[in-house]
């Protein structure tokens, strides 16, 4: 099983709100999250994530739920299951790839969705918790 990065409210301690999302989608999707800004555990606002560490996200929940609002759209058009790739082997000229299931994968941004308008309504931050 794939690892995961780990999204929640900052305030919160309902540990049933932290959503567990795959490394591999968030790889894929990866790109897109360095057009929101967050700020890093140096208290320095940084474009994008911190895969290591935590990040917090503030200002930019509603950009950041646009852009998991488009990939859902994208993936509803994903065959049932898809490939997701992970890297190169260069010696056999071959992508490494996990597959993930459509149905499954638009739950989980369903999720992340509901963390931002939850953290909008609640006038809360989201942490990310980097691997």
């Amino acid at each position: 099983m794939s690892s995961s990065i780990d999204f929640s409210l900052s305030r919160s301690t309902d540990s049933n709100k932290v959503i567990q999302f795959l490394t591999s989608l968030y790889d894929y999707m990866e790109y897109t999250f360095f057009w929101i800004k967050s700020t890093w555990v140096d208290d320095v606002t940084r474009n994008g994530l911190d895969y290591i560490g935590p990040s917090i996200i503030d200002n930019d929940i509603p950009k950041f739920k646009e852009i998991l609002i488009a990939w859902k759209q994208l993936f509803t058009l994903a065959t049932e299951n898809f490939d997701v790739p992970l890297g190169y082997d260069f010696e056999t000229s071959e992508r490494y790839k996990e597959r993930v299931n459509r149905e499954k994968t638009i739950h989980l941004i369903d999720h992340l969705i509901g963390l931002c308008d939850l953290a909008i309504e609640s006038n809360d931050t989201i942490t990310v918790h980097g691997l």
